[in-house]
């Protein structure tokens, strides 16, 4: 039994490694090549070794310690610690004065590039609206000769059933119009507005004023006061004149607007009406909703109020009554 066990402790020695033995040997022979050189191995390894991502951000924290620390850039009441202004009021009365007061220092710097810069649209593509020209005469009065439209309900639902109207009394070919927007735009001095009324969950409420002789309406959410479809609105409103005259022959400028009203019982809207040609009075900055607002003159508005629907019912009596 003690012989077992010496023979399976012998065996539990590792045999010499020859590589171990050559590596050992080599180590030991550049240590002496080193010492005779005057270097010490130790010292010379550590040197070359590497800084670390701990040294070297430790190097740019006391780099940096000794810059001005910059200010922030944001203005935030927070930040500056100024107490904020109680209710929605003040906040407001502030955006609104910020907002005067940046137009102001812009156009104090560099004049040119204030209000009267007008910010371009793309090139129109042709088969659309913003391609085709218009007669604005037959749009309204058809084949006869008093403005047969004005005041009336188309009988399809939708901005397609009015390009579709118009396109028929025009001998136009169908063309592509953008569906989102609040104005069609045409190749001529053409414009065509359209407007909901009691439209519900809406941030903008267009409405009727000055016994329906005037009307507000608000431009798109993308649409500022110096983009070209706003300032060519006010150019052709204020062509178009305030006169309540009957529309010249072939007159190939103007604007019209065209409502539609919500029915609650029904939730849908109900087919647009044309309301007749639009002139220019004045237009703002709406600040609750960020978008501009205009407030355009009714020029046909003494045939809107005698035209009467198929059951005899004035249409236009019924968008101004909604409250």
């Amino acid at each position: 039994q003690t012989r077992k066990k010496a023979t399976r402790m012998s065996s539990d020695i590792p045999e010499a490694n020859p590589y171990l033995e050559r590596r050992q040997a080599k180590i030991a022979r550049n240590e002496s090549r080193l010492e005779e050189l005057g270097l010490d191995g130790r010292f010379h390894n550590a040197s070359c070794q590497a800084p670390t991502s701990f040294d070297v951000k430790h190097e740019i924290d006391d780099n940096s310690s000794d810059k001005k620390k910059e200010e922030p850039t944001r203005r935030s009441l927070r930040l500056k610690k100024i107490p904020a202004e109680e209710g929605s009021g003040g906040k407001r009365q502030r955006v609104e004065v910020e907002i005067q007061k940046n137009r102001q220092d812009r156009t104090l710097a560099n004049p040119s590039s204030s209000r009267a810069r007008i910010i371009k649209q793309s090139e129109p593509k042709p088969g659309t609206t913003r391609a085709t020209e218009i007669d604005l005469q037959k749009c309204l009065y058809g084949a006869f000769d008093y403005p047969v439209f004005i005041g009336r309900r188309l009988a399809k639902t939708g901005k397609l059933a009015v390009i579709e109207n118009a396109n028929i009394m025009c001998e136009n070919p169908v063309t592509s119009f953008n569906k989102y927007s609040g104005v069609c735009e045409f190749k001529n001095d053409v414009r065509f507005l359209f407007a909901n009324i009691n439209a519900p969950d809406s941030d903008i409420r267009n409405e009727f004023l000055n016994n329906g002789g005037q009307f507000t309406w608000f431009g798109g959410s993308r649409m500022r006061e110096e983009s070209e479809s706003i300032q060519k609105l006010i150019s052709i409103g204020k062509e178009s004149g305030n006169s309540t005259a009957c529309l010249p022959h072939g007159s190939s400028c103007g604007i019209v607007l065209w409502c539609r009203l919500y029915d609650s019982k029904r939730r849908s809207f109900e087919p647009y009406v044309c309301l007749g040609r639009l002139g220019y009075h004045s237009h703002e900055i709406d600040y609750s909703s960020g978008r501009v607002k205009m407030l355009w003159n009714l020029l046909d508005i003494d045939f809107l109020r005698s035209s009467a629907g198929q059951d005899g019912t004035c249409l236009f009596e019924d968008l101004t009554l909604v409250r």
